[in-house]
């Protein structure tokens, strides 16, 4: 060792450890009276508990992944906030609805043996990306996903599963299996038998649905109630967390219907046909008893709620939920390049007054939709719809100047499912129905930035 770096050595004073079980926090352009380091001077550990659940509630307000942060931090701010273990799923204050479940290309879905137990989801707020360990796929895999909560199948029962990603905890369901005399009458024994082979290829009695839409709500006795549309028996099926069964409905839906989840309902627009008008339909959840249980009561009808005239909204509508309000969104003609939207709530009071902002946002649309801040996407231009231009490309129009342009480049081919390659892609991926354990399948949690 040469003499100059021992003298560094000797001069320099000892470095001091800071406990384990707190960490200080920085006060920065503080100088402390005894010559100390000054973030050594406020030991974050002493602040009052009051202001801890103070801060901590407006971090929850914000996004659960800060609050759990914030709990992280020491044993004293962990202890002076409420815990989400055990409750994070009943209690949809601690539901990650900034988070998605990210599509991975390349073939890859969560439980590939590649990811090694490893999920990406992505903020849509502010971009940022978190990789989770998450064990339970090689054994089960998602059906859908409402405010950042995973439906899962379980592969060896089909029992339904709500897991939060970011905490663990899990609410169990009764299996699927109980749909089943219920759902075979509707099937031929053609179609029966190519159900039975996907069975054996691990989707399990999904092989049977396949493309749903679920919407979850939250009682505040802890009963979770989940119902789903079945597309290809136009049927909803509905249970409780008390239930031991799952139940039909009686009534059908249409296949004309677009779906989407908000605030426990679900939503439906009929698809236009022979210049007929866009109706709106609600789906209520069902009546749930005192123990519970749902199964004794049947789930109301589809109730009509709004008419859009063909002159106000021509063709395909996209129903989608961006800052807490339902927007209908379709095109002005047969040419599609024009686009329009409206509030839902405006349209059933009769008004239609087309929108040329919706805050810092751009929405995906296909066969689902998903609202992400434009923060978020780099390269597009907030208020700006992304979908599928006449089957072809991903067109991005922007909707104060009523612009059309491409997207993303590329076309949209039966190969472009299998490999996304851009932000865009991915983004676009999460707005198609398809689901379980094949490279194809894309996730879209019914969500949008709080």
């Amino acid at each position: 060792m040469s003499p100059a770096r021992c003298e560094k050595r000797a001069l320099s004073p000892p470095r001091r450890k800071i406990p384990r079980k707190c960490k200080r926090g920085r006060t920065v352009g503080a100088v402390a009276p005894n010559g100390a380091a000054p973030w050594m001077e406020f030991p974050w550990a002493s602040l009052d508990g009051d202001i801890i659940r103070l801060v901590a509630e407006h971090a929850l307000a914000g996004d659960v992944a800060d609050y759990l942060r914030l709990r992280a931090v020491c044993r004293h701010w962990r202890s002076s906030t409420v815990s989400p273990r055990g409750r994070s799923v009943v209690d949809p204050r601690f539901h990650p609805r900034r988070w998605i479940l990210f599509p991975e290309s390349h073939g890859l879905f969560p439980g590939h043996r590649k990811l090694h137990g490893r999920v990406r989801f992505f903020n849509v707020s502010t971009g940022a990306f978190a990789r989770l360990l998450l064990p339970l796929f090689p054994d089960h895999f998602v059906i859908d996903s409402v405010d950042g909560l995973l439906l899962l199948q379980r592969d060896r029962d089909s029992a339904i599963r709500i897991l939060h990603p970011f905490t663990g905890d899990i609410v169990e369901f009764s299996s699927l299996e109980t749909l089943r005399p219920q759902v075979e009458p509707f099937f031929t024994s053609t179609e029966l038998a190519y159900m039975r082979a996907m069975e054996r290829k691990e989707m399990g009695i999904f092989s049977y649905f396949n493309r749903i839409c679920a919407a979850l709500s939250f009682g505040p006795d802890g009963v979770i109630t989940i119902m789903f549309v079945v597309t290809r028996v136009q049927r909803v099926a509905f249970a409780t967390s008390a239930d031991q069964q799952w139940t039909l409905s009686n009534w059908q839906t249409n296949l004309s219907w677009k779906y989407m989840a908000f605030q426990g309902k679900i939503y439906a627009a009929s698809i236009w046909v022979n210049f007929s008008p866009n109706r709106i339909f609600v789906i209520d959840p069902p009546r749930v008893e005192a123990n519970g249980s749902a199964s004794s009561f049947s789930l109301p009808e589809p109730k009509l709620v709004a008419t859009c005239p063909v002159e106000k909204l021509f063709g395909f509508a996209y129903l989608v939920n961006c800052e807490s309000e339902v927007l209908l969104i379709g095109h002005t003609d047969r040419s599609y390049s024009q686009a329009v939207v409206y509030r839902l709530a405006d349209i059933i009071l009769g008004r239609f007054i087309p929108l040329t902002r919706f805050g810092d946002y751009t929405i995906f649309m296909d066969e689902r939709s998903l609202c992400v801040s434009s923060k978020a996407v780099p390269g597009i231009a907030d208020g700006s719809l992304i979908y599928r231009h006449h089957g072809k490309f991903l067109a991005q129009y922007h909707v104060r100047s009523g612009t059309l342009s491409t997207a993303a480049e590329g076309r949209i081919e039966e190969g472009y499912r299998l490999a996304p390659y851009s932000l865009i892609h991915h983004l676009f991926a999460c707005c198609l129905m398809t689901f379980g354990k094949s490279p194809g399948y894309a996730v879209l949690p019914c969500l949008v930035p709080a």
